[in-house]
């Protein structure tokens, strides 16, 4: 899910009494330690995280590390890393993610019918309307992320914010040949021209929204295609999962300049979830030595 193409990957499953009880990734990128997601234990074990991290920084040794990442559902973890002998917390940056949770909702016709008004009549417009949408998943993709790129450098134009085609679709390209296995596109089109994209990601139960992008007066298919892939994502699980729409930094987002990004994300019902990124660096202490 992280750009760690140029680095080393480390994997480390976690056993106690005999069990795992959980697991974590950590590449190493420029002399940092950075985790992947985030160290992952089964519910009944929660207590032992600081132990468990602990377990991980010794096994790694000494240096800089970073904790967190802009689409992670964890509660803040700096408190617990920072009482960790050997740790010294460097940063650690508050944010908020976004992420729609199914299981508030009996069914995904309740759920849509809670979304805001404007989005359910644009999206009914479109939906009534000669569009077609195709989906592609795995390393398929990779054939829409040229019309994703264009797409999305017309909604900022629009919003007038900037973006560089070039160098977004170079990142696109590689960040889904890194996970080609948990990629999925969608184009909206009206046969002849691409209206509106999607990108992202299916990881484990969730889905991850990474970009998109959209045509300007395109019928509502932009709010039909959201639509679509929500409730795609709400069939692969039977309900039990979350949509993650993406974070926002709240210190310093500004609502009139970020092209309403709050205001379409509450839209589709939006729950918050407080998060943070954390810099660290652990030295082995003396007692620690051997």
């Amino acid at each position: 899910m992280k750009s760690l193409f140029r680095g080393r990957l480390h994997i480390f499953q976690i056993h106690h009494s005999g069990r795992k009880i959980g697991q974590c990734a950590v590449g190493v990128v420029n002399h940092k330690n950075v985790f992947l997601d985030k160290l992952i234990l089964i519910p009944e074990a929660d207590a032992l995280w600081g132990a468990c991290m602990h377990a991980v920084l010794k096994h790694l040794g000494p240096g800089i590390y970073e904790y967190g990442w802009n689409l992670n559902l964890e509660i803040p973890r700096e408190d617990i890393l920072g009482a960790i002998s050997g740790v010294t917390i460097k940063t650690a940056r508050p944010i908020t993610v976004h992420a729609v949770d199914f299981q508030k909702w009996r069914s995904f016709e309740e759920y849509w019918a809670d979304t805001s008004n404007n989005t359910r009549r644009n999206a009914k417009r479109a939906e009534a309307g000669s569009f077609k949408i195709v989906t592609r998943a795995n390393s398929r993709g990779l054939l829409h992320l040229g019309a994703v790129v264009r797409l999305r450098a017309s909604m900022y134009e629009r919003k007038g914010i900037k973006f560089h085609q070039f160098r977004a679709l170079m990142s696109y390209v590689v960040d889904h040949l890194i996970a080609a296995d948990y990629r999925i596109t969608a184009i909206a089109s009206d046969g002849t021209r691409p209206l509106a994209a999607f990108t992202g990601c299916e990881f484990g139960s969730h889905t991850y929204y990474l970009a998109g992008g959209s045509q300007s007066n395109n019928n509502g298919i932009a709010w039909y295609l959201q639509k679509v892939m929500l409730q795609r994502a709400w069939n692969r699980t039977d309900g039990k999962a979350k949509f993650v729409m993406g974070h926002v930094d709240y210190a310093t987002h500004n609502e009139d300049t970020g092209g309403g990004l709050l205001r379409a994300r509450r839209a589709i019902n939006v729950s918050e979830y407080a998060t943070s990124i954390v810099t660290f660096v652990y030295k082995e202490d003396s007692s620690e030595q051997t």
